[in-house]
Order: structure tokens, then sequence, then C-alpha cells
């Protein structure tokens, strides 16, 4: 359990922004027929990837802990990635569950 958390511990540090752009993605889903699915995601993978590059950029110092526990950077960056986007499609669901989008005309 605690290798696990040591895993997510790098998307902890993006998680309000991340969480944020889901549900701004999830919304616009929701009031948009199913073809923004596609640009929506594509947009939610750039803008993660920008916030890794980010905090890869601010907290590079902070990365020995983990070397220290045998955790890779490439670990951590994918395991960061797998959990956004797991979060995003868990939302996707929800929403199209809740409010279905538009049907296009």
């Amino acid at each position: 359990m605690k290798r696990l958390l040591s895993h997510t511990a790098l998307f902890q540090r993006i998680r309000l922004p991340a969480i944020l752009l889901t549900v701004i993605c999830a919304a616009t889903y929701s009031q948009t027929n199913i073809a923004s699915l596609v640009p929506l995601t594509w947009f939610k993978l750039i803008t993660t990837v920008v916030l890794l590059s980010y905090i890869n950029y601010t907290f590079r110092q902070r990365f020995y802990y983990y070397h220290n526990l045998h955790i890779s950077k490439k670990a951590l960056l994918l395991s960061a990635i797998a959990t956004d986007i797991l979060l995003y499609i868990a939302t996707l669901l929800i929403v199209h569950q809740i409010a279905p989008p538009i049907a296009p005309l």
C-alpha cells in the first residue's frame, strides 16, 4: 500500500488543476455532442503533459527521494498520467449516465 501511495505522490502535486480540467471537460461533454469527446480527450492529455512537465522542472531536486525508494521518474510520471486518465474516464462515464450528451441533428 505504501508503494502504491508513493507512485501516486506526483499526481498529488497536480490534483487541483487536473480535477478542475476534468470537471470542465465533463461539463463541456455533457453540453455538446459526442463528437466533442476526441478533442476534449486530446486537450486533457496535452494539459496533463504540460502540468507534469512543469512539476518535473520545478521539483526536479525532490525526485531523489523516490529514486532512493527505487521508483524511477518515468514510473512516477506514467502513474500520474494513468491516475489522471482513469479519473477522467470515470468522470465521463458518470456524466454520460447522469446527463448524456446532446445528439447531433
